[in-house]
């Protein structure tokens, strides 16, 4: 028997970059239980997913995925509560992945300060 010689084959494998996470650039709430969070804007992200939990390990639950660089929560809102967020820019096509989370911002909902009756 006669052992031929090699083949070899090139596997061209391409690495897709990933996107920067996005930068968080305010976080605001008011007495009527809204958190608006808004973030710059991350280049070749098609939309954003927007996480939500009620303590700042987790677990976090997806909010609502967007195209908008603002998120306005005014749902599911207790008052005097404390809201974590964190923001993942999803990458559009196949060049680039989607980025890390943002850094964990906190939304607190204020109570509504106190009428005084009118005697």
């Amino acid at each position: 028997y006669k052992y031929g010689g090699t083949t070899t084959k090139t596997l061209k494998i391409q690495v897709a970059d990933a996107l920067p996470a996005p930068e968080i650039s305010s976080v605001s709430a008011t007495e009527t239980g809204t958190i608006t969070l808004t973030w710059q804007p991350v280049q070749n992200a098609a939309q954003y997913k927007i996480y939500r939990a009620t303590s700042q390990a987790g677990p976090y639950t997806l909010m609502c995925t967007t195209r908008d660089t603002m998120y306005v929560n005014n749902t599911g809102i207790a008052a005097g509560s404390t809201y974590y967020y964190k923001v993942k820019a999803v990458a559009s096509g196949k060049k680039y992945v989607d980025s890390k989370y943002s850094r964990i911002v906190t939304g607190v909902v204020v109570l509504p300060s106190p009428v005084a009756d009118n005697i």
